[in-house]
């Protein structure tokens, strides 16, 4: 899982949507991997909406991956909800050789409330797949009512070494990511350099926790290099990881407003 874009420092106390999606399945997508003994594929979902991504973890070899359930959230502003409303996605096949393939996308009007709530979306085949029926992807959307409350996330990066036998940040190489990242312009080797600045008023809710997904070891997530794409368990040729911390940040001269109407 990865998402980027948390540029909340522009929008100080506009109030935000919380735009949530719920990936079940996808049934009859294209072969990515052909073989003398037929074919499937290792497919993976990417989201986008305004300048957010977020990719989910790979399922191997099936042309009907089930997520059980994986919830992605974007934090975005009620002008940015009004202005670009589209969710694009797009379901991938991972090769750990050659380039990943496009299987199929769709593109959905969040705006629109009859594609809210849980839809069975059919899916445009990838103009390599053109010849192939399209296949389908379940999602669950839900956009949020307008809040002073926003998520925000720290990723924390470590690579293994062969030679040590461990995975640890003290090996990272200058070309990784930081050993804590938050986007382009946010990261460090400490935590603290990677916490995304905050409009004046906003403060935390809690501690920053890491997020526990489904099927993975503490929330740990392994890859062949930083740019993903991810998977759940670790393979031998795994050489990254990352797992993803949350908290959640309030707009605290709300409150003072509500009180001085009190």
């Amino acid at each position: 899982m990865f998402k980027f874009g948390q540029r909340i420092e522009h929008h100080a106390h506009e109030p935000m949507r919380q735009v949530r999606i719920v990936l079940e399945q996808a049934n009859g997508l294209p072969k990515g991997d052909i073989s003398m003994f037929g074919g499937t594929s290792d497919p993976y979902v990417v989201l986008s909406i305004a300048d957010r991504r977020w990719q989910s973890p790979v399922c191997m070899k099936t042309c009907d991956p089930h997520w059980s359930n994986l919830e992605c959230d974007f934090s975005l502003t009620v002008s940015e909800v009004a202005a670009k409303p589209i969710l694009r996605v797009e379901v991938w096949d991972f090769d750990s050789v050659t380039p990943d393939d496009l299987l199929g996308t769709v593109e959905i009007d969040i705006s629109d409330p009859a594609l809210l709530g849980p839809n069975v979306f059919t899916l445009t085949p990838a103009p390599e797949f053109a010849h192939c029926p399209p296949g389908r992807i379940a999602l669950d959307i839900s956009v949020g009512t307008p809040s002073t409350t926003y998520t925000v996330s720290v990723w924390e990066n470590e690579r293994w070494s062969h030679t040590h036998r461990e995975w640890s940040k003290d090996h990272l190489s200058s070309s990784d990511r930081p050993a804590w990242f938050a986007g382009p312009e946010r990261g460090g080797k400490d935590f603290k350099d990677a916490i995304p600045e905050v409009p004046e008023g906003y403060k935390t809710k809690g501690a920053w926790m890491f997020h526990p997904m489904a099927g993975t070891e503490e929330g740990w997530l392994y890859g062949h290099g930083f740019s993903g794409p991810w998977h759940q368990e670790k393979a031998i040729h795994h050489t990254v990881r990352t797992r993803q911390w949350l908290n959640e940040y309030h707009d605290h001269s709300s409150d003072d407003d509500a009180c001085h109407h009190l």
